[in-house]
């Protein structure tokens, strides 16, 4: 239960855009040079305002990087500019599972494929 009206509050404009849980291979890069390296993450959900992901190690709360994600029924990934919000262990596993809020498009028409992805109904 939240502590106070502010954690309260926090914690609703959080959720406040529809979250899908999906399972899907994406990359976590520090930029979209060519060239620049990238590490494995799998998704395990997204928003418009963020997205939950597994990945092997800590990373730090604020940084941030581009995320890259082929959404279902889409031939090109979508790159989306994020910063990390929270990293934890996993107790279970040698995972982290970290929350990063999606601070913007780092490819033409992610924003429209995220949307698109989100406003379509799961298929069955």
């Amino acid at each position: 239960m939240p502590a106070t009206l502010s954690d309260s509050i926090a914690i609703a404009q959080r959720r406040e855009h529809a979250r899908r849980l999906l399972s899907a291979p994406a990359a976590l890069m520090a930029d979209l040079s060519p060239g620049a390296a990238s590490a494995p993450v799998h998704l395990i959900d997204i928003s418009l305002s963020g997205a939950g992901f597994l990945h092997a190690g800590l990373l730090p709360s604020g940084r941030q990087f581009v995320l890259q994600v082929l959404l279902p029924d889409q031939s090109i990934p979508a790159s989306f500019l994020v910063t990390i919000v929270y990293c934890q262990p996993r107790p279970a596993s040698h995972f982290f599972r970290c929350g990063a809020r999606i601070t913007g498009a780092a490819s033409g028409g992610a924003l429209d494929a995220l949307v698109d992805f989100l406003t379509k109904p799961p298929s069955t």
